[in-house]
């Protein structure tokens, strides 16, 4: 098996850096802590927890890799805005509690 041409790690690596950058930019949109324990974290440990799941259109954390920037500034900001910024532990604490 190959390994993969110089130029398509330079493009994955553009596309992990990009993605980086657009959940960092959600996370500071919405305060940067959990709104649970009210902790900072890095970045890979956040999740976006809907206010409203009926008004949930997608999953961010997945959009955050595949959208085009238009599709980023126009649909993943604004659903972003209908999001709590929780820890992973918090996140999961919640919908345990849910249940």
């Amino acid at each position: 098996m190959r390994g993969r041409s110089d130029k398509a790690e330079k493009s994955a690596a553009r596309a992990k850096e990009k993605a980086r950058w657009r959940k960092e930019q959600l996370v500071m949109m919405l305060g940067g802590l959990c709104m649970g324990c009210g902790n900072e974290f890095p970045l890979s440990v956040y999740d976006f927890h809907h206010k409203d799941a009926d008004e949930k259109k997608f999953n961010i954390s997945q959009e955050i890799h595949t959208a085009s920037n238009d599709r980023f500034e126009n649909y993943v900001v604004p659903e972003a805005g209908k999001c709590l910024l929780f820890c992973s532990n918090c996140h999961r604490k919640l919908h345990w509690e849910d249940k």
